[in-house]
């Protein structure tokens, strides 16, 4: 029987340069989570940046063709000069279709490009809201290119230390995959780092519960955005499964629904 591997890197400087894996990048509170309602809002392309004023700068046109800026500070409150925060209760209030939007996130964007730059090919953007459609994209693209499949946790502190938010958000994830791949006849393999995280779901009652209990959920409610963590903690409601690719040419890092992505080996 054919088997896949399943890790969790629980902050994005655990995984090994060059990994072949295929990765799934989950700050579930809020970037990812933010990620996959702007291409469920009609949004066609996010622009991962760690410097969003520089980078509209650099690229002047952006200015002018109603492309938005989505940014906030490290308290997780709006950036001065973005249209809005990554916060899913903000996001409502936007008519993104059609438009282009520049994210710049304290920890999920930051998250990306640090897996980038160790020269990571395969990235999917995961979180509760597309916990099973985000697996089916992975097993089918770690069971092409033969490979395995490896959750990114963000983390919090600049990517610096582990989140519980995410790391349970990874147990979600990865339970999925294991009954995913059994479905198929695959055989699934949990290392250690996925048995942690998978056994943090007996821990709490529920996502929510989870949830509040995490640094990230204290931070919403300091902010006065507690219903990000209601939105976060849902599961399933999306089918887009975002991926993460380079343009060569304009050197920045794009985020763009899986299916029109060629899977490269």
């Amino acid at each position: 029987m054919k088997e896949i591997r399943f890790e969790v890197a629980f902050m994005p400087k655990e995984v090994k340069p060059n990994s072949a894996a295929v990765c799934i990048v989950i700050d579930v509170i809020r970037a990812s989570t933010t990620m996959v309602n702007l291409l469920e809002k009609g949004c066609p392309q996010i622009i991962l940046t760690s410097d969003e004023k520089q980078f509209m700068n650099n690229n002047p046109d952006y200015w002018h063709d109603g492309t938005l800026i989505c940014a906030e500070e490290y308290s997780g409150n709006v950036a001065e000069g973005a249209h809005f925060s990554p916060s899913l209760k903000s996001l409502e209030k936007m008519d993104v279709n059609r438009k282009r939007v520049v994210l710049r996130t304290t920890n999920g964007t930051v998250a990306v490009q640090t897996l980038h730059e160790l020269g990571v090919k395969h990235i999917l953007i995961g979180c509760m809201n597309n916990a099973q459609a985000v697996m089916e994209k992975a097993l089918d693209m770690a069971d092409e290119l033969n490979t395995s499949i490896m959750v990114v946790c963000a983390g919090r502190d600049n990517t610096q230390i582990a989140a519980l938010d995410d790391a349970y958000c990874a147990g979600i994830l990865v339970k999925y995959g294991q009954n995913l791949a059994k479905a198929r006849g695959i055989e699934p393999v949990f290392m250690d780092s996925a048995k942690i995280a998978s056994h943090m779901l007996s821990v709490y009652s529920d996502t929510i519960d989870a949830f509040n209990h995490s640094g990230s959920g204290e931070t919403m409610r300091r902010i006065q955005c507690p219903e990000d963590i209601i939105t976060c903690a849902k599961e399933n409601g999306s089918t887009i499964v975002p991926m993460v690719s380079f343009h060569q040419e304009k050197q920045f890092i794009i985020v763009t629904k899986a299916k029109e992505l060629a899977v490269h080996a």
